[in-house]
């Protein structure tokens, strides 16, 4: 266990890697949060809706897309359910919360947050209403495509009126600057994007009702003040609230009331210009990796690129730096390593906190095709999945057919190595990915060297997901964010010390890497080692090819008392143990996993999807005295 001085030794050391000026940011933004400053500066707003947000009579009902009817009826089903009070929270759990809903509760526990009578400065987040996540969910406004879609494809008034009905209860109930709703910059920037996209779709974006003027400022105010705290985050807080700046502003400086509002507009537009080109240059690598290490949260980002270059085109403005398309292409190509070009889902690496930005589709929420379709043809001219298939629908309601040429593309899977973050892997039928630790910004998982393997569009070893941010009252069998829920070696203590819910320190580094080498015979290998803040020594190789892959893992613990663990999360239920060999069948593949060591294998959980876990199987193996295992994949 690590020491009180060690620890504040590595809080130091961690802050100077995070940067000191970004330190300091985060720490002003506190100190105001805390002394009550932003309590006067952040004054109440009363809405006074005087009309409908949007009026049915200027809706443009053409869309050229076909719906297949399996699909047209759920999102009917989908659109019903809201109207009688049954909400969708991060596209997979239905909760009944009334209708109009209650904009505060957490569903998952029944706790409310502070409403309407409470500055939003005043609230904490990680109180007694558990993970405030599951109240902001509903107040980031995704039943609004889910609404929208559905009138566009029916012309059912009702669609409209319970979408208005709905915009009119929560702006009533929330205040600007009253509430859980607007404690946070993110989640207002969220709102202003669905507001915003929505008028987008139906044909309605300039000339807008008084409503929607009135809401847009409002989020507008409550984002600006605080952007320099978002930047400092150096994740996706920096990346929506810029966005949310530039396209709102701009909207505003087009569509304001009077040269105040123009003026405002214009100013807002500005900053998020600047704030958002330098936050896409910063936190991409030159290999498209995003900052946060995460795939959902890349999508998250991605997306939110897309809808800036959407409306810049929308609105005829000054084209984003060319380092600024330099690596949205990167972060475009990026997504689809990671996305399994069979089933469309991407990878659950890295945090996944259930947030799906581009709603205006009835994939699933696995499903990243929807996000790399329209940002491949946003931002390098091409389709790369078929034109024809539900993930085109953004593309349609965006009106984005015609604005360029493009040209069909054949996917495949390649080996690549990814600025020494990722090696991906590949091999006939199957693909692999294999983390390693070059972290530039604050890693959040324990997962160096974890070892991700799918096979004809089956994710068999695989990481075991999120969950929740905040487990309070929750029963939680493992630790999500844990070394233990990945596929690598357990040394009794975490790959990294834990510093706070969100920060890592002792940020771990590759001590040595091979890159990927040719052997023979379309035989590929690779190789890294590294030495953890404990002294525990771990060297991980693995060779491919089409129909074998063998992965060794060689150790060295810092002391004999240690026991070390390899963990490997098999997502499958149905499989044959014998020792120390596994059997899955897959469609047509039966796939033999054969270790080296004798093996355990028991129940454990992963999240695919935010507040979901299911049960898997579990491989257990613990390390012998020769410090070596090797594990084979057969595929016949």
């Amino acid at each position: 266990m690590i020491s009180l001085r060690s620890k504040y030794t590595d809080l130091i050391k961690t802050s100077y890697k995070l940067g000191i000026g970004n330190v300091l940011s985060v720490a002003r933004y506190r100190l105001n949060t805390f002394s009550g400053l932003y309590k006067i500066k952040f004054k109440p707003y009363f809405f006074e809706l005087k009309d409908e947000f949007y009026l049915a009579s200027n809706f443009n009902q053409e869309i050229t897309l076909n719906i297949p009817k399996s699909i047209y009826e759920s999102l009917l089903d989908e659109a019903n359910d809201i109207l009688s009070g049954k909400f969708r929270y991060y596209s997979f759990h239905t909760h009944f919360v009334g209708y109009p809903p209650d904009w505060f509760i957490n569903p998952f526990n029944g706790i409310h947050a502070p409403d309407s009578k409470i500055h939003w400065s005043e609230i904490r987040a990680f109180g007694k209403v558990g993970d405030i996540k599951n109240v902001w969910e509903l107040s980031r406004f995704d039943w609004i495509y889910t609404l929208c879609r559905a009138y566009i494809y029916t012309n059912d008034l009702k669609f409209i009126d319970g979408l208005n009905f709905l915009l009119r209860d929560w702006h009533n109930k929330n205040p600007l600057n009253l509430g859980a709703n607007w404690y946070c910059g993110q989640e207002a920037s969220i709102r202003l994007f669905a507001l915003l996209n929505c008028s987008l779709v139906l044909g309605i974006y300039s000339n807008p009702t008084t409503s929607l003027l009135e809401s847009i400022i409002a989020h507008l105010k409550r984002i600006y003040p605080t952007l320099h705290y978002a930047i400092a985050q150096k994740n996706n807080h920096g990346t929506s609230e810029s966005a949310a700046l530039y396209i709102g502003g701009n909207w505003l400086a087009i569509n304001g009331r009077n040269n105040y509002e123009k003026r405002l507009g214009r100013k807002f537009s500005r900053m998020g210009k600047k704030k958002l080109e330098l936050s896409i240059l910063e936190l991409f690598d030159s290999d498209g990796t995003f900052s946060q290490y995460s795939v959902n949260y890349h999508r998250v980002a991605l997306d939110t690129a897309c809808f800036a270059e959407i409306w810049r085109r929308k609105f005829d403005l000054e084209p984003f730096s060319k380092p600024f398309y330099n690596k949205t292409e990167n972060a475009s190509k990026w997504l689809r390593y990671f996305t399994d070009l069979i089933t469309g889902k991407g990878l659950n690496l890295g945090s996944n906190d259930g947030a799906l930005l581009l709603k205006a589709h009835s994939c699933d929420y696995r499903d990243f095709r929807p996000s790399c379709q329209l940002s491949s043809l946003l931002f390098e001219n091409s389709y790369y999945f078929n034109r024809e298939g539900i993930w085109n629908e953004p593309i349609h309601l965006f009106k984005l057919v015609n604005f360029s040429n493009p040209v069909d593309k054949v996917p495949q899977k390649v080996n690549r190595v990814l600025e020494n973050n990722y090696v991906m892997c590949a091999a006939g039928s199957s693909w692999a990915c294999f983390r390693l630790p070059s972290f530039k910004f604050r890693p959040k998982q324990m997962d160096v060297f974890h070892f991700d393997f799918t096979i004809n569009g089956t994710n068999l070893l695989c990481d075991a997901g999120s969950y929740s941010y905040n487990n309070e009252g929750l029963i939680v069998k493992r630790p999500f964010k844990s070394t233990k829920a990945h596929n690598t070696v357990f040394f009794g203590n975490e790959q990294m010390t834990q510093l706070g819910n969100f920060l890592s320190g002792s940020w771990l580094s590759i001590r040595e890497f091979s890159g990927v080498e040719y052997l023979e015979n379309n035989i590929y290998s690779m190789s890294a080692s590294c030495v953890d803040y404990a002294g525990n020594f771990h060297r991980r190789q693995i060779i491919w090819g089409e129909k074998k892959w063998i992965i060794k893992d060689e150790i060295e613990p810092s002391s004999s008392s240690v026991n070390p663990e390899l963990y490997f999360n098999l997502n499958a239920l149905d499989i044959e143990v014998e020792n120390k060999r596994i059997r899955v069948f897959i469609q047509n593949y039966s796939v033999d996993l054969i270790f080296s060591v004798p093996i355990i294998v028991e129940k454990a959980e992963i999240s695919e999807y935010y507040m979901e876990k299911h049960e898997i199987n579990l491989i257990k193996a613990t390390f012998t005295s020769d410090m070596q295992i090797i594990t084979e994949i057969i595929i016949s």
